[in-house]
C-alpha cells in the first residue's frame, strides 16, 4: 500500500491521475469455523426435534 502526499491542489492532481483505475483481485483467508459451527447447531437441534418426534416424548 502507498501512501500519496499532496501539498497543493496541484499536486492532488498529479497523484489522482498516477493511481491505477483498475481492479486488482486480492486473495484473503476468510474465517469459516462460524459456518461450520452455525451448521452443527442446526444438525443438532434437527436430530433432537426427531429423537422427540420418534420417540413421543412429549406428552
Amino acid at each position: 500500500m502507498s501512501i500519496f502526499a499532496a501539498h497543493s491542489p496541484e499536486a492532488l492532481m498529479e497523484v489522482y491521475e498516477t493511481l491505477s483505475t483498475r481492479l486488482v483481485p486480492e486473495r484473503k483467508l476468510t474465517e469459516i469455523a462460524f459456518i461450520l459451527a452455525g451448521i452443527a447447531a442446526l444438525v443438532s437441534i434437527a436430530a433432537a426435534s426427531l429423537s422427540v418426534l420418534w420417540f413421543g416424548r412429549i406428552t
